[in-house]
């Protein structure tokens, strides 16, 4: 007899189970990025995910992340080749660091050098979702989002036309909005500005990133 309550409450935590994965909503894209557009530039594989807290008819208010790995250079073409080739280097136990890396049509010798970094962003946000994204429903055919919150960032800056970059890091508040498509793609758009006044040599810094990205689950 004790066993006829479990029956009772198998399709009850059934439906619970269910509720709970619609509320999940993740993607994966890329992200280009750039500390105020001085000499530095950033691409990055993007995982956007969130969590329904609350939701409506046609619209959510989520918390999440869009977490970003990828790598920076001066000139913001190492993303993904140089990526690889720092992972590799990292798991055969030799140092991923290259900041030596000479710039093209230049000498080692001459300094005009330029490093490659990681680049790293770590955000969670609190999220607004209205229209697709926001549910299953086969009718939202566009939606948009905007939220804000915290985040911590690893990326790199060049320190003199004539020098080395170097890897920074920093925590900072987030501000991100985009626009989601039929077709489960979205377009966003994210802003950081760093705790701190100055990140190397970049007084008043702001971070700015644009990912596109693909759902990998329903709308």
């Amino acid at each position: 007899m004790r066993i006829i309550p479990l029956f009772v409450l198998l399709p009850f935590l059934s439906l619970k189970a269910q509720s709970d994965a619609k509320r999940w909503h993740g993607s994966f894209g890329i992200t280009e990025a750039t500390l105020k557009f001085q000499q530095n530039g950033g691409g990055a594989f993007a995982f956007p995910l969130h969590y329904d807290l609350l939701r409506g008819h046609n619209g959510s208010l989520s918390l999440g992340t869009n977490l970003k790995l990828g790598s920076e250079d001066e000139y913001g073409v190492s993303f993904p080749a140089i990526l690889i080739v720092m992972a590799l280097v990292g798991l055969a136990g030799g140092d991923p660091d290259l900041s030596g890396l000479s710039a093209p049509n230049s000498s080692s010798s001459s300094g005009n050098g330029y490093s490659v970094n990681l680049f790293m962003d770590f955000p969670l946000m609190l999220q607004y979702n209205r229209g697709l994204g926001t549910t299953n429903r086969s009718e939202h055919r566009f939606g948009w989002f905007v939220g804000a919150g915290v985040t911590y960032t690893i990326t790199g800056v060049n320190l003199s036309s004539s020098g080395h970059g170097t890897s920074e890091n920093f925590l900072g508040w987030i501000g991100n909005i985009g626009v989601r498509f039929a077709g489960n793609s979205e377009l966003g758009f994210s802003t950081t500005l760093p705790f701190q006044n100055s990140v190397g040599p970049i007084r008043h810094p702001l971070f700015f990133a644009l990912t596109y990205a693909v759902s990998i689950g329903e709308h």
